[in-house]
């Protein structure tokens, strides 16, 4: 700003201050005259200020790390909006508390201190407690959410009066104190704040919905968002300037004591002491684990470097606006690096078994950080003397330098308190906070050596494109913790290194490490809810559907213990005489061994175990050996499982096969590129006549083949799941693949002492005012999954989200998924599969729920794929599953599993007795009746079977009670229908008590109260 300018301003500010005594300027007070060009000055400011609260609510409403779009609607936008008042609240309250130490809080002063408080609101996991909340409130726990809301603020509130108390200390030393409305100085921090809180934004966004956003494109984007802001700024208002003052006069300076250069490292102290205990706290009061942002002083630091490039002044101001599009690309890719630091301290607390590995890990997060620290530390080096001398113009660059101390020590301090005294991950994430700036300012003391610093960011970023000595695949590795889930004790780790050796690390609860040759088994009865229970799923279809093919096998051959449920389910078939298990790694074994889920098949003499390589295993057998041969799910291309994926191997297996055998191998669809699931359905296909793929799961692919095409032509009838085959994949030339329609929350409940959710979909009482539908599946279609839940979503089904609880683990639990309601076709294209071609003919019913949805009936088929007009329904299709895998359940009361077990052996191809009963003709008329929606003709036609003291114990009868109990509740005979379930005497099924749980989740709340009472 030029000399001619700035008395008159000198002279505003000293009228002002005479009519407030804070020195800012007295709201009564009638203002100066103003200038036009003045008042566009104004008039910008006012644009600015107007926008930082907007752009502060859009990055909160972003969510942080783990956004789900899902949390804009419903429950999720009142959580937020609640939030944000509370952040705000917060902030105001701890700047309010310091305000009679300074002058005036102005707009800057709430800006500033907003951003940080979304910061910190990121820092202290809020969004996870929000997402508690709206389970208690969803579950009716009014009282228990309320509590949860006061303890989660509480939690919070000590870390916003920090950041209040901050903002009001700092922003009025940066302005010098002064509260002019209209100065250069406050539009230039509201462009800072602007950009930084668009850019969070926008990484964020980007982060989410690409998935794997590379930091370069991050930077790339960044870098053409600043240069279309400050275009836009420069010429929409010409006249505002982005310079600040050429110096302050001394007794501005002197008015900021020396001390508050401390008071960076003093706050980084009591923020980290704080996070420490709000950790500890959390996890104490919610079973939750808040993680502390690892990079909150870095980010902030490059943000506000980079953007205060663009205070330059007079005629040295072309080169830091020059060079500030550059610091600002820089400082977003490093920003949008930030995943990788936070992942390396839950890296450094899980040490995986090959050291080698954690090493070239922690070489490689260390050469990508020094690739994207070493850019802008080299432009800040080169402009940091200029702008902290246009700031301090007499000890700019000391008060720097003690403020960059300062923030060292206050990080060294939480290191060691967070280390050694409260919490190890706090000191770990510290640690890597202090990393890079110790790199910066490394970079800034040889910033006269230019040479030096632009050769080393040109060899860190050619590394991290060569990658010379360290695998690319260890940085997709990913490792971090997640809540403790409940009732854990503690969670093994099982390694398996390129030389093939297997090696274990037990883990206390609430750790998990999601990492590429990675496997985790719970040394406790409860296995965990996510991953763990999908691969149990898989697994015991991946040992059903031979026996559904083949009933009749009688030697089976698995390869890999996994969680032993395939050797489970696999001694169930009525034949099976015996069984070869080859699995080299002792340690997995023993796992095994000690799993609930597979103690049975371990004691079965049938099973003999081998602690070998899977191949030597069949080269000792004769060809035609076996009627199954089983392989359990290992990592394509890695260690010893990659000889398991060859051409070699397949032919290996379809040799040892006997004519009419089956061969199975389990994927985990992560692990699977186009490509590499192309390459191994090849293989697959030029070893054995004929092949099938199915995608049981979100994460779960099956690969069933045979020497015989006859030998998977056809399931029995009454398979264990209803299989459709949809178009062939054209990319991959794939021409027999198939999904597998499952009722998965049936398969859940066999378990559901164990688990802590699973699904439930509950149409609107507005959709269907006359009836109580219930449908409860998943269609899982590759890796993306769940997209049925979310289509469903949005025409109007409620998704019900209790939350956390084991308080009556024999109540009925749901989880809300993370889903797109778009990504069917994505999930497929992901394996290169095209979206199924609805080809199936539609009852009445499902053509009245296509009109309540607004699709038409194609749609309605794809999604339901339902052939009841021809067949069993959908309802009969899930009681003959639920039947079933009750029936496999280890979990059972010893004395129900052998009859069950015996029932299976006896029955497993299908139930034909349902359809050979004398009732048959009753019960077509009470299917034909459900499904036109005639609930009294329901009534009329199971009164009689009522009347006649019916046994409910099979899954037909369960399936029969289900629909009469629906039927009087919506009659509004309530005793009728604790009448029924008084029917069902202690002998009864488990599907028969699974209709119980059903009735209770349509809301029959007292009903099922009463009947538990009895």
């Amino acid at each position: 700003m030029s000399e001619a300018v700035r008395p008159a301003d000198e002279e505003r500010e000293e009228q002002a201050a005479a009519t407030d005594g804070f020195g800012g300027r007295d709201d009564f007070a009638p203002p100066p005259p103003r200038t036009p060009a003045e008042e566009r000055q104004a008039l910008a400011g006012d644009a600015y200020a107007a926008l930082l609260p907007a752009a502060a609510a859009a990055w909160l409403m972003l969510g942080g790390w783990h956004l789900q779009l899902r949390s804009l609607l419903g429950f999720g936008a009142t959580s937020w909006l609640l939030a944000l008042a509370g952040i705000l609240a917060g902030v105001a309250a701890g700047a309010l508390l310091i305000r009679p130490l300074l002058g005036r809080i102005t707009a800057p002063h709430v800006a500033f201190a907003a951003m940080h408080a979304v910061l910190a609101l990121q820092a202290v996991y809020a969004h996870d407690l929000f997402d508690m909340l709206r389970g208690a409130l969803a579950a009716g726990a009014a009282p228990a959410a309320a509590a949860q809301w006061l303890l989660a603020f509480a939690v919070a509130l000590p870390g916003l009066l920090l950041i209040g108390a901050a903002a009001a200390v700092f922003v009025p030393v940066i302005t010098r104190g002064r509260g002019d409305p209209a100065g250069p100085l406050r539009r230039h921090w509201q462009i800072v704040l602007l950009g930084f809180l668009l850019g969070e934004a926008l990484r964020v966004f980007m982060e989410i919905r690409f998935g794997a956003l590379g930091a370069w494109q991050a930077a790339a984007v960044a870098a053409g968002l600043a240069g279309l802001v400050a275009w836009a700024l420069r010429h929409r208002y010409p006249d505002v300037s982005l310079a600040a003052p050429a110096h302050l006069d001394e007794g501005a300076e002197q008015k900021a004591p020396a001390a508050l250069w401390l008071l960076p490292g003093a706050l980084a102290l009591a923020f980290g002491a704080w996070a420490a205990a709000a950790h500890r706290l959390a996890v104490m009061a919610f079973g939750a684990t808040p993680r502390v942002d690892a990079s909150l002083l870095l980010a902030l630091l490059l943000a506000l470097f980079a953007g205060s490039l663009f205070a330059g002044a007079d005629r040295r101001a072309a080169l830091p606006r020059h060079l500030a599009a550059a610091a600002a690309a820089a400082a977003a890719a490093m920003h949008a690096y930030e995943p990788l630091l936070a992942w390396l301290p839950e890296l450094l607390d899980a040490l995986p078994a090959s050291r080698d590995a954690y090493l070239q890990y922690v070489a490689a997060c260390f050469v990508l950080l020094l690739a994207f620290v070493a850019l802008p530390a080299a432009l800040l080096a080169r402009t940091l003397p200029l702008l902290t001398r246009e700031l301090w113009p007499r000890h700019g660059d000391g008060a720097f330098a003690l403020a960059f101390a300062a923030v060292l020590g206050g990080l060294a301090a939480g290191i060691a308190l967070g280390r050694f005294v409260l919490l190890p991950q706090l000191g770990l994430a510290l640690a890597v906070a202090a990393t890079p700036l110790l790199v910066l300012a490394l970079l800034l003391v040889l910033a006269r050596r230019r040479w030096l610093v632009l050769a080393v960011a040109a060899a860190a970023v050619l590394a991290s494109f060569a990658k010379p000595f360290f695998d690319p695949a260890l940085l997709l590795s990913s490792p971090y913790s997640v809540r403790p889930q409940p009732a854990e004790a503690e969670v093994t780790y099982l390694r398996q290194d390129a030389a093939g050796a297997i090696a274990a690390r037990t883990l206390p609860a609430g750790f998990e490490i999601n990492e590429r040759g990675l496997t985790k088994l719970v040394a406790a009865p409860f296995p965990e809810h996510g991953r763990f229970a999908a691969d149990l799923q898989a697994e015991t279809m991946a040992g059903m559907i031979p026996l559904l093919y083949q009933p009749g096998a009688a030697r089976a051959a698995v390869i890999g213990a996994g969680s032993g449920r395939i050797a489970e389910t696999l001694l169930l078939g009525a034949a099976m005489a015996e069984m070869d298990l080859a699995e080299p790694g002792r340690v997995a074994l023993e796992m095994a061994r000690t799993l609930p889920l597979s103690a049975a098949a371990f004691e079965d003499e049938r099973l003999q175990i081998h602690a070998v390589d899977p191949r030597q295993l069949l080269l000792r057998r004769e060809p035609g050996s076996y009627d199954v041969v089983a392989v359990a799910a290992t990592v394509p291309g890695l260690g010893a499982g990659a000889a398991l994926h060859a051409l070699e191997f397949y032919e290996l297996a379809a040799s040892r096969l006997s004519g009419q055998g089956v061969f199975v191998q389990h994927f985990a669809a992560e692990e699977l590129s186009p490509e590499l699931f192309a390459a191994i359905a090849k293989a697959a296909g030029a070893a054995f006549a004929d092949y099938r793929v199915f995608l049981p799961q979100p994460n779960a692919v099956l690969l069933v083949a045979a020497r015989d095409p006859a030998a998977i032509r056809l399931l029995r009838a009454g398979s264990f799941a209803r299989l459709r085959e949809p178009a062939a994949a054209a990319r991959m030339g794939l021409a027999n693949v198939y999904a597998v329609e499952s009722a998965l929350a049936f398969e859940r409940l066999a378990v559901e002492p164990l688990l802590d959710t699973y699904t439930e979909i509950y149409p609107s009482a507005d959709m269907f005012p006359a009836a109580s539908w219930h449908f409860d599946f998943d269609l899982f279609l590759g890796r993306g999954g769940g997209w049925l839940r979310g289509a469903l979503e949005n025409f109007g089904f409620v998704f019900r989200e209790p939350g956390f609880t084991t308080a009556a683990p024999h109540l009925p639990r749901t989880a809300q998924l993370n889903v797109n309601p778009r990504s069917a076709q994505q999930s497929w294209a992901a394996l290169g599969l095209r979206a199924l071609d609805p080809a199936v003919a539609l009852p009445d019913a499902f053509a009245d729920l296509a009109g309540a949805l607004g699709l038409d009936a194609g749609q309605v088929a794809a999604l339901f794929n339902s052939d009841c007009a021809a067949g069993p329904n959908l309802f009969e299709r899930a009681s003959r599953m639920a039947e079933m895998v009750n029936a496999i359940d280890p979990f059972l009361h010893a004395a129900e599993r052998p009859q069950l077990r015996a029932r299976l052996q006896a029955d497993l191809p299908c139930h034909a007795e349902m359809l050979a009963d004398p009732a048959a003709s009753r019960l077509a008329v009470i299917y034909d009746a459900w499904l036109a929606g005639d609930h009294q003709s329901v009534r009329v036609a199971g009164r009689p079977l009522l009347a006649g003291a019916v046994t409910f114990n099979a899954d037909a009868d369960a399936s029969i009670l289900l629909r009469l109990a629906i039927a009087e509740h919506a009659a509004g005979e309530p005793d009728n229908v604790i009448r029924m379930t008084g029917l069902l005497g202690a002998d009864a099924s488990p599907a028969a008590r699974f209709a119980l749980r059903l009735i209770y989740a349509h809301g029959l709340r007292g009903v099922f109260e009463k009947v538990e009472a009895q």
